[in-house]
């Protein structure tokens, strides 16, 4: 229905993400260059962090949205800017925090997870607080026992609970937003889309013109997004689509879970590798974060989540080729 905005989205979106996957996928492969790479990502990712900090404590009501925070025109949606904190810094952060060998390591590291989470509050993400608990409980769960682990996720729970109660957002004309409903009003018509367009979908990034035809009954008579990425790929892009995503997303999830616990069967943090041992384990939660946020936030296109597979597909040929690479590079 809207060719020319696919072919604006094709050449200036999606041929930049598949250069980019590409060359992070072949080129971090050794094992320096993907400890380079992966700490690059993580400390500008603190860097954006240490923006939204101190822009959350600066701000005035008029540069915020609904009380929120946002960073440039890439990241300006407040919810794009928690879950891009969760997905390219908070597991890799927790796990070095855990794993660093010495006091003065560690202490540096707690700094940018504490930046991190500093920039999440301040982001009032209710999807991002999510994806903050299910990112930070799955660096625990190889951890810790099982009754430990689901005592911490009743105490998330509860957290998450009081964090959504005294973050409550204004909507610009000064009422607390109905965002659980409007999601709900969101998903219903995708939904739709999918059954009226099982095929084909109603068309690459047209939820939003398309909402109004498909809702029935809505809080808000107004254009809204799907708040998300798993409603956003069935309305938008429909069973042809969603054949390819789903999957992505499953074998991305299976496959980072066994490269984690690959990294921990080899000991290598004993070898003087703890520093790639923490950063393989990172992947997984990484991308359990941006799937529980993804939930409710409608960033599925953009980069954070194919940067992640990416690196995770990295991360499996270092795996391959461990014993030869290790060899020839080292870890220092």
């Amino acid at each position: 229905s809207y060719p020319g905005l696919s072919q604006t989205f094709l050449f200036e979106v999606w041929l930049k993400i598949a250069l980019l996957f590409y060359a992070i996928a072949n080129l971090a492969a050794p094992p320096r260059a993907f400890r380079n790479y992966v700490s690059t990502t993580m400390w500008l990712t603190v860097v954006l962090g240490v923006m939204g900090v101190y822009k959350g404590f600066t701000a005035s009501p008029a540069e915020l949205i609904e009380g929120r925070v946002g960073i440039g025109q890439l990241l300006e949606d407040p919810n794009d800017y928690a879950q891009m904190l969760i997905a390219t810094g908070l597991p890799y952060l927790l796990n070095c925090l855990i794993m660093a060998p010495k006091k003065r390591f560690k202490a540096f590291f707690l700094v940018g997870f504490l930046i991190i989470c500093g920039g999440v509050y301040f982001a009032k993400s209710r999807g991002g607080f999510l994806g903050f608990a299910a990112g930070t409980l799955a660096v625990a769960q190889s951890r810790i026992s099982a009754p430990t682990l689901l005592l911490a996720t009743g105490a998330m729970g509860v957290g998450g609970a009081v964090l959504t109660l005294i973050t409550k957002r204004q909507s610009n004309v000064g009422e607390i937003d109905a965002s659980a409903q409007g999601r709900l009003d969101a998903w219903y018509s995708a939904t739709r889309m999918f059954l009226y367009n099982p095929l084909f979908g109603v068309g690459l990034q047209t939820f939003v013109p398309n909402y109004l035809s498909y809702a029935v009954d809505p809080a808000h008579w107004k254009p809204v997004d799907t708040h998300s990425a798993w409603f956003k790929i069935i309305g938008e892009l429909g069973l042809l689509g969603s054949i390819f995503f789903f999957p992505l997303i499953f074998f991305s999830l299976l496959r980072s879970y066994q490269l984690g616990k690959w990294a921990k069967e080899q000991r290598l943090s004993e070898k003087g590798e703890w520093y790639t041992e923490a950063l393989l384990r990172s992947i997984f939660p990484a991308l359990v974060g941006w799937c529980v946020s993804g939930t409710f936030l409608s960033n599925c296109y953009s980069w954070f989540i194919y940067i992640q597979i990416a690196i995770l597909i990295a991360g499996l040929t270092l795996m391959e080729n461990w014993p030869s690479a290790s060899e020839a590079t080292t870890s220092r």
